[in-house]
């Protein structure tokens, strides 16, 4: 049998941990970590949470109180019955601490944190998760006509860039209106590709990975805010 990725990874990623809010929730200092023990419904077991506050790291454990041994049923892909239980248990216990002790940071990669804080702070827009199947994907529209004019998605490199298996692992990537710059002359800059799963003739997709730096990408994107802006009215 086979375990499921960790429940830990599900419920922290993206999300930063506040040690000041870690404390006041009750988690003690403990071998230069913060660590976080409690009962569990299930009779005899406990939760054990550490994390690293400097990088942002989580250990999730189950410990059987009267067997003094870790417990891992639960992680098992087929867990069912009390398994299942116990896991949804201990995810509620994680998710009550992510919202009490955690910042959302929205994207893995830094240079998408950044453009998300410019789009924020410039364009008043806030991402809308807008996809349950697929929750790292965000949509930013204008305030005004509620248009898209940017979407940041998390994708397999080779669907954008075709890059070998090797460096094949997911990419968050940015899509964009071409705007005045047109597509064409975009497509001829190094770091910039046919949109991914979007209309190809106006939109184009931006691998977060540093190859355009953050000034180029944020006139781009200032460029499809203002190519999705209400058309004036001429007057007679």
């Amino acid at each position: 049998m086979t375990e499921n990725r960790a429940i830990e990874h599900d419920v922290f990623a993206n999300w930063l941990p506040e040690a000041a809010r870690l404390r006041a929730y009750g988690f003690q200092e403990k071998c230069g970590a913060l660590v976080y023990e409690a009962a569990l419904p299930e009779p005899h077991l406990s939760i054990n949470v550490v994390c690293d506050t400097a990088s942002a790291q989580w250990r999730v454990r189950i410990f059987d109180t009267d067997m003094g041994e870790e417990y891992t049923n639960h992680r098992l892909e087929a867990a069912a019955g009390f398994n299942a239980s116990l896991r949804q248990h201990c995810t509620d216990v994680l998710l009550d601490i992510r919202a009490r002790c955690c910042e959302n940071q929205y994207f893995a990669s830094p240079q998408a944190r950044r453009m998300h804080s410019y789009i924020k702070e410039t364009c008043g827009s806030t991402p809308e998760f807008l996809w349950p199947r697929f929750p790292g994907y965000a949509a930013y529209r204008r305030a005004d006509n509620k248009k898209w004019f940017a979407v940041i998605l998390n994708v397999p490199r080779t669907k954008v860039d075709g890059a070998a298996a090797a460096n094949a692992g997911e990419v968050e990537i940015l899509n964009i209106k071409a705007g005045a710059y047109g597509v064409e002359a975009l497509l001829a800059r190094r770091g910039i590709y046919p949109a991914w799963h979007m209309s190809k003739k106006h939109w184009v997709s931006i691998i977060f990975d540093e190859t355009l730096p953050d000034a180029d990408i944020a006139a781009l994107i200032a460029g499809s805010y203002a190519s999705v802006a209400a058309k004036r009215v001429k007057k007679s």
